[in-house]
């Protein structure tokens, strides 16, 4: 808790203290979630129906040369599995972008949270069923962002990213992680409707010794060539790809594992008048907090948008991914390979101009292949309900 404060106050300090346009916004939100597997094994399945309710507190300043937000929503959970005590899970952010000049633009991105893993959805975890007290233990996990735009013409931008994501657990079993990266990318705009850019990036990732694996360094290089074309008002393109260089170093006896592979994304996006389809495609690395950086995980989904009428609203969505060890120096419990599959769908409906109603239900398998027969692999599913609402009061100017 005592992080989660100093975060705060962070985060608050930082917006721009200059005259501006102020907008404060208010809502409460409730959720009743029914989950058919709540501790995520294989077997002797145990379902629970968790309730939240909490504040939603916005706050906006505008300038002719600035936009800053500040976000919290801690939200009250209770349980009816009677094994978890009731607590706050909470969630932080802010992000601003800052016109330095006509040509120059600075963009701040944070988000932090504190939950812990029984409050997720299955991750690519070890292949042993976690104790299902070490899933209830709290972590902190922060996500911050920093970007630099120069537009040297009209038609050409550079642009520098840089980043840090941390995860802190209170369980000492489980390693904590700590990832910085950068990128340096430059993009030229062919004609109105295609761009070309190339760049390059680097991560180096710090993964703490805990029961389940040695402490490691991973550091990866990438070179990629970037493409985007909009075909017409409705349809567009996006896509990237090239060579990862990755090396690893175990800190205990200064072993080294190298591979030499590849990054990929590429989405297409079709907006009509009442809605939108995206496909999507990525290979990169795992960002999920059990992986280390030397998972790679390829990734496939779809997802429909569709506004029925002015009050109603349905999204559907479908992904498959695979995650697969490509250096054993950071492995975990002999992980060879994680595969998931997800379908969801979500229909909101809008009862007044304050209060809004939802209900999404998704089913989510994945399959662990060990590489080891000393761990076994494994087929986990569950079934997920949710029911929410939201209430958000007119919005406070000054």
């Amino acid at each position: 808790m005592r992080k989660f404060l100093l975060y705060m106050l962070l985060l608050s300090v930082s917006l721009p203290a200059i005259a501006a346009e102020n907008e404060f916004k208010f809502g409460v939100t409730t959720n009743t979630r029914y989950n058919d597997n709540v501790n995520n094994v294989e077997s002797d399945k145990v379902d629970a129906v968790v309730f939240q309710i909490g504040p939603r507190l916005r706050f906006d300043r505008r300038d002719a040369k600035y936009e800053a937000t500040l976000q919290y929503l801690p939200r009250y959970t209770t349980y009816t599995d009677g094994e978890r005590a009731n607590k706050f899970i909470q969630y932080l952010g802010a992000n601003g972008e800052f016109r330095l000049t006509s040509r120059i633009t600075l963009d701040a991105r944070n988000n932090l949270s504190v939950d812990s893993d029984a409050d997720r959805d299955i991750t690519d975890g070890t292949t042993v069923d976690l104790d299902p007290n070490d899933r209830r233990k709290q972590v902190l996990r922060n996500d911050a962002n920093l970007g630099l735009r120069y537009s040297y013409s009209q038609r050409g931008t550079v642009s520098l990213d840089g980043g840090y994501y941390l995860v802190d657990r209170d369980d000492r079993d489980l390693s904590d992680v700590g990832s910085a990266s950068g990128r340096l990318q430059t993009t030229y705009a062919v004609t109105t409707r295609t761009s070309l850019g190339t760049g390059v990036s680097v991560t180096s990732q710090e993964i703490e010794e805990s029961r389940q694996r040695d402490p490691t360094r991973t550091n990866y290089y990438g070179l990629f060539l970037q493409a985007s074309h909009q075909f017409d008002p409705m349809f567009s393109i996006t896509a990237s790809a090239g060579p990862t260089w990755l090396r690893s170093k175990r800190k205990i006896d200064g072993e080294h594992e190298n591979d030499l592979n590849y990054f990929a994304r590429a989405i297409f996006v079709a907006d009509f008048e009442s809605g939108s389809v995206e496909v999507e495609y990525g290979r990169e690395n795992s960002e999920v907090s059990f992986s280390p950086t030397s998972y790679i995980i390829d990734e496939v989904a779809a997802r429909l948008g569709w506004q029925v009428t002015s009050r109603v609203t349905v999204g559907l969505r479908g992904e498959w991914n695979r995650r697969e060890a490509v250096l054993d120096l950071t492995g975990v419990d002999f992980v060879e390979e994680v595969e998931q599959r997800l379908a969801a769908a979500d229909v909101r409906y809008r009862m007044t101009p304050e209060v809004v109603a939802g209900f999404s239900v998704d089913y989510l398998q994945q399959k662990t292949d060990a590489s080891s027969s000393a761990v076994r692999s494994r087929t986990v599913d569950r079934v997920r309900a949710i029911v929410r609402f939201e209430y958000n009061a007119e919005a406070l100017r000054f």
